[in-house]
């Protein structure tokens, strides 16, 4: 019976029963001398509210292929949601040991916190129906919004409205009883985190992929010693994961694990900002999707899923590159140089692919400071629209021109902007008010009509129009604005002193 309990969650883990998933290894001293007194089952119930993608090395079906089963379904390896989880505790809160004694130390001792694979139902939770897999098309453009010669590329994604449930195992041993408070509030900080969107899933985060909807909190909990110990080991080797004590309707910034613990104030090295505004489409809007089993259209807007409706969805890499080349022209005219142009987006959006060297120093690859999410546009509808290629010296229509496409047109989005700000900053770091300044003079232009987003612009596509005030952290700039504008000036100043005089 014990070893049919155990092999049940290490088989859940995919991993070898007598091998944890993602662990170190403890020695059976060790493990006598501080035995395991608690453990607690947690499992995060949510859905995907942007494409996941996760990358398993292959380019069978795609450029980049998403990690399969042997039943050929998606999920999302143990190790990567442990990755992300540490990463974001040991990059946000001042409690290092606290969070690698959580993980596991290279000392010997294995992890205390065990993530399960992450798999994904297209349906509710534990229905067993299968993950929907789409493809994303990308195209890298030069800095004149043209495409660039054979960069067209194409991933899976595992699409939106994908329910997800995230299973954890979290162990409480005898030496460790004075850490348990600590380690279920940065256990309530990770599930905070994936609720408001700064803890997402999988690869390509910074570009508005993985964000999830924490919908409920399950939680178990089995107590091996004292009163009751012995009935509670005999009823956890029972236990299975379709079993709960207790559900949570999760409250971000509120909500517990346990009744009688409540929430502990972990010391902050970072703060999460947010740029926050609501435009309108003011025609029409194309961000391709080409539709390959379709013959009536050539291609049409790229679309998501919304409470179960399909609509039109603006990646975050098509901000991004939007927002980055419209930022590089006027920071060209304002430095009057090129080059410090690029370094100042390379600080803001990390280095391009296509840029190995900066002067005479090899640049490593950074991540973007900037994390653009994707948007899902409200309203309008798709219009179905028919043209034709004309000779431009006759002005007679091109033979076997003739196509079709599927704009989207009105509708409201919200452009949303996140961006991590240290409690130490170095001299080259922006400051918040810096960043929101440069952001800032790219919606002023996309307001007014000089900064478009998607394809055709040439015909009037993508033209947005400012519905609301700019929000800085939910609250509106008003008076600031200008504060933020000198800020960013003043950064620029800056680094333009700091580069002239190396």
């Amino acid at each position: 019976m014990l070893a049919a309990g155990r092999a049940l969650r290490a088989t859940d883990r995919g991993v070898h029963p007598r091998v944890p998933a993602h662990s170190g290894i403890e020695s059976e001293e060790a493990a006598v001398t501080n035995p395991i007194i608690k453990r607690f089952y947690l499992s995060i119930e949510g859905t995907l509210v942007s494409p996941l993608t996760a990358g398993s090395g292959l380019d069978e079906e795609t450029d980049n292929d998403l990690v399969l089963d042997a039943e050929g379904r998606p999920y999302l390896p143990g190790s990567s949601i442990a990755g992300a989880f540490r990463h974001y505790l040991l990059a946000s809160f001042d409690h290092e040991e606290e969070i690698k004694a959580l993980f596991g130390t290279d000392g010997g001792y294995r992890s205390r916190l065990y993530c399960n694979h992450v798999r994904f139902t297209a349906s509710e939770a534990g229905s067993g129906n299968a993950a929907a897999i789409s493809r994303r098309d990308g195209v890298k453009l030069d800095r004149f919004k043209t495409a660039v010669d054979q960069a067209r590329y194409t991933v899976q994604t595992i699409d939106s409205g994908t329910a997800c449930r995230i299973r954890l195992e979290w162990l409480v041993r005898e030496n460790d009883r004075g850490r348990e408070e600590v380690e279920e509030a940065l256990i309530c900080a990770l599930i905070d985190a994936l609720a408001e969107g700064t803890l997402t899933l999988g690869a390509k985060a910074n570009r508005g992929y993985g964000r999830l909807r924490v919908e409920s909190v399950r939680l178990k909990s089995f107590r091996h010693i004292g009163t009751g110990g012995q009935e509670s080991s005999m009823a956890w080797l029972d236990w299975d994961w379709d079993r709960f004590d207790k559900q949570l309707i999760w409250e971000r910034g509120h909500s517990v694990l346990r009744s009688n613990s409540g929430r502990q104030a972990l010391e902050r090295l970072t703060i999460w900002h947010e740029l926050r505004v609501k435009l309108g489409v003011a025609q029409t809007l194309m961000i391709r999707e080409y539709i390959v089993d379709s013959v009536k259209e050539d291609y049409g807007q790229l679309l998501g899923e919304l409470d179960g409706m399909r609509q039109a969805v603006i990646p975050g890499t098509s901000w991004a590159g939007a927002i980055r080349r419209q930022l590089t022209f006027l920071l060209e005219e304002i430095l009057a140089s090129t080059e410090l142009a690029a370094e100042a987006m390379r600080e803001l959006f990390g280095p391009r692919s296509d840029e190995e060297q900066w002067g005479n120093t090899l640049q490593s690859l950074t991540a973007s400071r900037l994390r653009v999410e994707e948007s899902i546009v409200t309203g309008g509808v798709s219009l179905p629209t028919t043209r034709t290629a004309i000779d431009r010296f006759t002005g007679g229509v091109v033979s076997g021109a003739l196509f079709t496409t599927r704009p989207w047109a009105g509708g409201t989005t919200e452009l949303i902007i996140r961006w991590r700000e240290s409690a130490l900053p170095t001299l080259a770091e922006p400051s918040c008010e810096a960043i929101c300044g440069l952001l800032i003079w790219a919606i002023r232009d996309m307001e007014n009509g000089l900064l478009s987003i998607g394809g055709e612009s040439g015909i009037g596509r993508g033209i947005l129009s400012r519905q609301g005030p700019i929000l800085l952290d939910r609250e509106p700039l008003d008076g600031r604005e200008a504060t933020c504008g000198a800020e960013a000036l003043r950064w620029l100043r800056e680094s333009f002193e700091r580069r002239a005089g190396e």
